[in-house]
């Protein structure tokens, strides 16, 4: 087979194309030719996670819909404050159209599938996202009701954005013929376990925090700066950020980057993020502008967990060798079949990182040395299949779960999920016992 020169095209076009062949420029005018349609209730105005899962649908949605994205919401919404971080708008209205929507104008569009928030009207083709506390809901108005919404982690509201998004996606690309006609339920306090357990929902969160490390800022390391700024944090210009990478932002990554909007700056990963936040009130970031290698050793008295968003089994190996108290990992699929999949690891871990993170030996069909079960880094003709609902997923696990360590919630050293299959293969994982950690310097978070 020919190789193809595929350097500077779309993650997410990679996957019809490898599917189904699909030219990649026909495959990005069918995303926009189908567009993502939001209906938005007038409550959405006043509540914080509401609003939360609105402009993550329309990030998300821009991106695996060419930028096409239209909301139907009355005036009263589009003139609404706007609430949270993720936005530097002052109205609801300016937000959303900061990520890329625009009203409505052809209502003939809420006969395609489309998604509804809040207290907006349930058609025939509506597909309701909805939360419990730490619950997440999605599926047909028509069969899946709304939860109670009880604000106790705006985390759901990110994941049920996600999981909403990406059902509209697969059936675009027909990854699966029940997208969008079956219900999917999730607990991000008990992911093993059906939503309808007592206890599921979890509890209301108060701390974070207050210094927190991120190495890798592609897919997967915008994704977590994304669900922590979802957070209603008492004091963001407290809070210090250390963020690890040393690549340039490329256009490609727009359509993967949480953070990123069409035509970026070229520049560092890092000096982007830096700014990004600085806009959302974190003023406080710390940049290494170097690769992770065997002699790293890190030595902050206060910088005490890291959270990884690596595409490289041996950098994951070398970071477990430092001095982080605690490493939040997780490594996403790479090709068609297996895009979907997260791979979420804790270190310390039970098994070694040799275990956990095993490195191939070279060969012609894995240059990179990598696993695709692990990392996802088995690429063909240089590009990986990645869509960014998945990473905004693995990002809403990955935080939830350093959460429950501060909460001395249900914890997991190790589990895997499907976000294409959520609502015929549970997450898989084994609650484990979690030393507390003592003397962490936290910020509590705003009650809503």
């Amino acid at each position: 087979m020919a190789t193809l020169p595929l350097s500077g095209m779309s993650r997410i076009d990679k996957l019809p194309m490898d599917l189904y062949a699909q030219d990649p420029t026909e495959s990005r005018r069918a995303r926009e030719r189908r567009g993502l349609v939001i209906a938005v209730g007038d409550d959405v105005a006043t509540s914080y996670n509401l609003q939360t899962a609105l402009i993550t649908s329309i990030n998300l949605g821009a991106k695996c819909f060419s930028g096409n994205v239209q909301v139907h919401a009355s005036p009263s919404i589009w003139h609404a404050p706007a609430l949270g971080r993720l936005s530097t708008s002052t109205t609801l209205g300016e937000a959303m159209r900061e990520f890329g929507a625009r009203p409505l104008d052809d209502e003939a569009l809420l006969e395609l599938k489309h998604l509804i928030l809040g207290s907006a009207r349930a058609l025939r083709e509506s597909v309701r996202i909805t939360y419990d506390g730490w619950n997440v809901a999605v599926g047909p108005a028509a069969e899946q009701p709304r939860l109670n919404e009880r604000p106790y982690c705006a985390l759901a509201s990110v994941a049920a954005a996600a999981i909403g998004v990406g059902e509209l996606f697969s059936e675009l690309m027909r990854l699966s013929i029940e997208a969008c006609r079956r219900c999917v339920a999730v607990s991000l306090w008990l992911p093993t376990q059906p939503i309808t357990d007592a206890g599921s929902e979890g509890e209301p969160i108060s701390e974070f925090p207050s210094h927190l490390a991120l190495y890798g800022l592609g897919h997967l390391g915008q994704a977590y700066l994304w669900s922590i700024v979802s957070l209603p944090l008492s004091a963001p210009e407290h809070m210090t950020l250390l963020l690890c990478d040393d690549d340039k932002v490329e256009e490609p990554n727009v359509e993967t980057g949480a953070l990123l909007r069409p035509n970026p700056p070229i520049e560092l990963k890092t000096r982007m993020a830096a700014e990004w936040l600085k806009r959302r009130g974190f003023p406080e970031t710390r940049l290494v502008e170097r690769r992770i290698d065997a002699y790293f050793h890190w030595h902050d008295e206060h910088m005490r967990i890291a959270l990884s968003g690596f595409d490289d089994n041996r950098a994951r190996r070398w970071l477990a060798s430092s001095n982080f108290d605690l490493i939040l990992d997780s490594g996403l699929g790479g090709k068609a079949g297996n895009f979907d999949s997260i791979a979420f690891r804790a270190w310390p871990n039970a098994r070694t990182a040799e275990e956990l993170w095993p490195v191939e030996k070279l060969t012609e069909e894995n240059p990179d040395n990598t696993s695709p079960e692990e990392c996802g880094r088995i690429l063909v003709n240089d590009v990986s299949v990645a869509v960014p609902f998945v990473g905004a997923m693995a990002a809403c696990v990955v935080v939830a779960e350093m959460i429950k360590r501060i909460a001395q919630g249900p914890v997991f050293d190790e589990m895997r999920l499907r976000v294409c299959s959520l609502s015929s293969a549970s997450p898989s994982g084994k609650i484990v016992d979690s030393p507390l950690m003592r003397g962490l310097s936290t910020q509590t978070l705003n009650a809503l």
